[in-house]
């Protein structure tokens, strides 16, 4: 059936049948670690404003290096685990992350197992 009905009327009925948008399944991965925000933000565009939506408090930073500096200077977030979770083979980029505060530096392809292992090894050196 054809309707000329608007748009929001449109996305209400969706919703109540279960569709979910790309934005909402993407954040939703993110949350998981299924994906990053980068990669969200590649493929699709404007995660941040997603994630924002939903109360989290998105800042880009241009490298890792960058983000753990911004992390570790402010009083509210530098007591946060931090673990680096990256695809690059650099040891110098490992050794420069984890001096300056990293609590991990993991690299991918992960083997579950082991992932969770660290992680929780991690949470459990932070008293979480």
């Amino acid at each position: 059936m054809v309707t000329d009905a608007p748009a929001a009327r449109l996305q209400k009925a969706a919703a109540v049948g279960g569709f979910r948008s790309l934005a909402d399944n993407a954040v939703d991965w993110v949350r998981q670690g299924k994906t990053t925000l980068q990669e969200v933000d590649r493929v699709i565009g404007s995660a941040g404003a997603e994630l924002e939506k939903t109360g989290y408090s998105v800042t880009e930073a241009v490298n890792g290096i960058a983000a753990l500096a911004q992390v570790r200077q402010t009083v509210a977030t530098a007591g946060l685990l931090v673990l680096v979770l990256t695809g690059s083979s650099s040891e110098d980029t490992e050794a420069q992350l984890m001096d300056e505060g990293a609590d991990d530096y993991i690299r991918k392809p992960l083997e579950p197992a082991r992932f969770v292992a660290r992680v929780k090894a991690a949470l459990g050196r932070a008293g979480t």
